[in-house]
């Protein structure tokens, strides 16, 4: 099986994971520790999409060398790719925010709970603050981004 192909299962793995522990899990768990956990899910299979997507683009030389970082990857496919998907442009700010926020819980280790939300604190002291809910509809968009990514790469 071609690299791209597996990527894009290991994506689609890491999204329905991130899904049950949103939907299942966190009815049974209340512990602030579930949403680091949810929110580096939705983060890899964004990471695994995006990867698998670039690559096979990469084969017939259509995009530069991919890069390893999140971001820079990120970028790439913003500039070279979500047009002819037809991905949403709001869809790079989820991304880079999901990044972020994993990035600021990877350096510091650091997450606050407040009564509605929860605030990463980054390295820079940057808050990023995310509401449960906003999570869920992240992986909503998440499970429909790697659907498209899915069909891009059978076509």
């Amino acid at each position: 099986m071609e690299e791209y192909k597996t990527l894009i299962e290991q994506a689609y793995k890491e999204a329905k994971l991130a899904d049950y522990m949103a939907y299942v899990t966190s009815k049974l768990v209340k512990d602030k520790k579930l949403l680091i956990s949810i929110i580096d899910h939705i983060n890899k299979s964004f990471y695994l999409a995006l990867n698998a997507y670039l690559i096979k683009e990469r084969l017939y030389r259509r995009v530069p060398p991919v890069p390893k970082e999140h971001e820079l990857l990120i970028e790439m496919f913003f500039q070279n790719c979500a047009q002819n998907l037809k991905v949403e442009k709001g869809l790079k700010d989820t991304m880079l925010k999901i990044n972020k926020a994993v990035n600021a819980y990877n350096e510091r280790g650091m997450l606050l709970q407040r009564a509605t939300k929860y605030v990463f604190v980054a390295s820079n002291y940057e808050l990023i603050d995310l509401k449960i809910d906003e999570v869920k509809e992240y992986l909503k968009k998440n499970l429909e981004f790697v659907n498209v990514i899915k069909e891009g790469l059978n076509a």
